[in-house]
């Protein structure tokens, strides 16, 4: 059964329930959701964020684990009485002479070469792959070349630019005067194959001809009128038609022409209707009602008022139209308000050509031409004013009701200040003594009730700061002098001597040469905009600052090569020199250090905090929190099986075996049934369908007349039972409320009352 609403217990327990069982976890679970899956068979919940084990178990050894890791410290007031004498006991060394030697041959054989390594130092190596290069030594020959990368990833040398090097191999050695004698007006057109718009495409070129003349489509802006299909076109990259276009037949969706059909006529350029005497539209109309609206206008036709042509329909069943109004041929009026987003149909016929049929009640009744008379005991008729006063006047459901003489005792009801009780609870009456109170132990108290012994004393602060004084085997930390430890002793013989803490540079100046990867083969490295960037890409005329070698100027001569105070061309000196340099190569001095952010972590080399040291070596050893851990777990255990003792004697006396509590059903095995059967023979029921596919709210008009109804709401097609906000609105209405809009009948409302 789907719950489509919140349930609120009240406080009170969920008994015998259990929670949903899925093979796999929810799609889409929701903060708070909980199920139980039959895969692993756990019970788990979502936060939100991530799935949670909700059954845990915690052993003996998980306990240690959480106890290691967790930072926060055990009040010893809540210790047992294990823990507390296990307190007592701490271990203080005593061989101060042991540690002393220690410490002293601990200083002699390491101190000075503790003292040379610099602090935080690492054993740095520094790398050699692609990427992390040095730049190729220049030497004395590589004078003005540049660095180029290789074919192979991290190859590099020093060498001279070529023309296919700065990407002009394709260029012709031509001047701009030439160039600009070689575009004319034909050769551009016949290079584009069309003769190009002007003005920017504001001038199109125009032809015409037949429609299988067209050219081929180009996007040059052409215009092309079809002389026999009298059709425009523009070449837009493909052929647009822009006017002569077909006229479509009109359908819902497209603008088009019309045929003239059955009684319609054209007569110069007019359309016209037959004038048939019996035509006649029926019209719908929804309304969604607003607050305190009352009069509704039509806006889809008209009705004539007074001729019984106006209907309407509520929650899908056609309504008594003496509730109705009829304003005018466009508006009617709804007496006795409706609910604010209640959605209501009117249906009229409006009237073309016809007369529409006689509406004649007024003719029957006591002041008509033709009246009927009342109906009598005897006769049927038109009910009087005095009979519908006193019909009025008579309750829903009513009866010919005569109160009896007397009651079984069965029917007598408990008031707040007469109760009647059975012999069972007289007899418990009798047996509680004069004076009797309901005792509640209280949930502590002072220290001064509890009697000690020798397994169970108080200590005092002063006690606990003095044993918490006492001196322990901690290991030396950063902030306090005690032995080294064995993990402390492997780093540092693994460092060498005089080791320093190195990191390298990172400022422009000091980069490594990008990884030249196996794409930059021929490429040269260049200078980005901005300090320390750099890439490798293949150089332009412009960034050589020079013309191709067969450039002439207007002197007539080559141009000179590259001096160190003039631009040129580069030599082949110089492109030997810069071949011999590695790409990205600098002036690189390997600094003396470097920071321990420059060291890569992993798995089994990771830094520590001095924290974090003096957390883990305040941490429990495994033997002793396992030791706590065991107290902890007896105690719990001794505390629940009080507690399941006392909770079973609380239970009254008379209601604390399967027979008492059959007694007080009155041992009736079928009770549910004779309750059922009972109210059953006093209520009467009904039922509707409900949903359209747009309103959340329906108001059930059910006519019972009373407050005390019950309901059930299901869905239609399967009859599984469903539970939805829902409220008795008044004696005569029961108002149901979804999260979102059921489909249309998707779901049937039964009241009983």
């Amino acid at each position: 059964m789907q719950i489509l609403t919140n349930i609120d217990l009240a406080k009170n327990e969920l008994q015998n329930a259990r929670i949903q069982n899925l093979a796999v976890d929810p799609a889409s679970p929701v903060p708070g959701q909980l199920w139980y899956s039959t895969a692993d068979n756990t019970f788990y919940g979502w936060n939100g964020t991530i799935k949670l084990n909700l059954g845990q178990v915690l052993t003996g050894a998980s306990i240690v684990t959480l106890i290691n890791a967790c930072a926060s410290l055990i009040d010893d007031d809540n210790l047992s009485a294990n823990v507390a004498d296990a307190l007592t006991k701490r271990h203080s060394h005593s061989n101060l002479a042991v540690l002393n030697a220690m410490e002293v041959a601990f200083t002699n054989a390491l101190k000075t070469k503790l003292d040379g390594i610099a602090t935080n130092a690492n054993n740095y190596s520094h790398p050699t792959g692609d990427g992390n290069l040095h730049v190729p030594a220049t030497g004395t020959t590589n004078n003005g070349k540049v660095l180029k990368a290789g074919a192979t990833a991290g190859s590099l040398s020093w060498g001279t630019l070529t023309k296919t090097d700065v990407g002009l191999s394709a260029v012709e050695n031509k001047s701009s005067a030439t160039i600009r004698g070689e575009i004319t007006s034909s050769n551009v057109t016949t290079a584009l194959g069309f003769t190009p718009v002007k003005d920017g495409g504001n001038t199109p070129e125009f032809r015409e001809g037949v429609e299988s003349a067209k050219p081929v489509a180009t996007g040059s802006g052409l215009v092309y009128f079809s002389t026999d299909t009298k059709k425009i076109w523009k070449d837009t990259e493909v052929w647009t038609q822009m006017g002569g276009q077909d006229l479509p037949i009109a359908s819902a969706t497209t603008l088009g022409g019309v045929k003239v059909g059955a009684n319609l006529s054209i007569t110069d350029g007019v359309l016209s209707a037959n004038d048939n005497p019996s035509s006649f539209l029926i019209r719908q109309e929804l309304f969604t009602v607003g607050l305190g609206q009352g009069t509704f206008n039509l806006t889809k036709g008209s009705y004539k008022p007074g001729t019984n042509s106006l209907f309407w329909y509520m929650f899908g069943q056609k309504q008594d139209n003496e509730a109705l109004i009829e304003s005018s041929a466009t508006s009617f009026q709804i007496t006795g308000g409706l609910d604010e987003g209640t959605e209501i149909m009117v249906e009229y016929i409006e009237v073309l050509n016809s007369h529409p049929f006689p509406y004649h009640a007024s003719e029957h009744i006591s002041t008509g031409v033709d009246p009927i008379p009342n109906a009598t005991t005897f006769q049927n008729g038109l009910m009087s004013p005095t009979d519908k006063s006193k019909l009025d006047g008579v309750a829903a459901n009513a009866n010919n009701y005569s109160h009896p003489s007397t009651h079984s005792a069965d029917m007598i009801v408990d008031g707040t200040t007469n109760k009647s009780y059975t012999a069972t609870e007289k007899t418990k009456l009798a047996g509680i003594a004069t004076g009797a109170n309901n005792y509640t132990h209280p949930a502590n108290h002072p220290p001064s009730i509890i009697t000690q012994d020798a397994s169970n004393r108080f200590v005092t602060d002063t006690e606990k700061a003095t044993w918490n004084a006492k001196a322990s085997t901690a290991v030396a930390t950063t902030g306090a002098d005690g032995l080294m430890a064995s993990t402390d002793k492997v780093k540092l013989d693994g460092i060498a001597t005089g080791a320093n803490n190195y990191v390298h540079p990172t400022s422009d100046g000091s980069l490594h040469v990008p990884a030249t990867g196996t794409t930059n083969n021929g490429k040269v490295l260049k200078a980005g905009a901005t300090a320390g960037s750099s890439a490798w890409g293949t150089l332009s005329a412009t960034d050589v600052g020079a013309a191709p070698s067969g450039h002439v100027g207007t002197g007539g001569t080559a141009h000179a090569d590259v001096t160190t105070t003039t631009d040129g061309f580069m030599t082949a000196a110089d492109k030997t020199k810069l071949d011999g340099i590695a790409t990205g190569a600098n002036a690189y001095t390997h600094p003396a250090n470097h920071p321990p952010s420059i060291i890569t972590q992993d798995a089994s080399n990771r830094f520590v905090t001095d924290a974090e040291k003096t957390a883990w070596n305040a941490k429990e050893t495994p033997s002793g929190a396992q030791s706590k851990a065991d107290t902890a777990l007896a105690n719990a255990n001794s505390y629940t099986d009080t507690k399941v003792a006392a909770l079973v004697d609380s239970s009254p006396g008379t209601l604390d075996t399967l027979n008492e509590l059959a007694a007080a059903l009155g041992d009736d095995p079928n009770f549910s049934t004779t309750i059922t059967n009972m109210v059953a023979a006093r209520t009467k029921k009904g039922s509707v369908n409900i949903g359209d596919g747009t309103a959340t709210v329906f108001n059930i008009a059910h006519g019972l007349a009373t407050l005390d109804i019950s309901w059930t709401v299901r869905e239609t097609s399967t009859g599984d039972m469903v539970l939805v906000d829902s409220k008795v609105f008044d004696a005569n209405t029961l108002r149901i409320t979804f999260p979102s809009a059921p489909t249309l009948n998707q779901y049937r409302v039964t009241v009983v009352g």
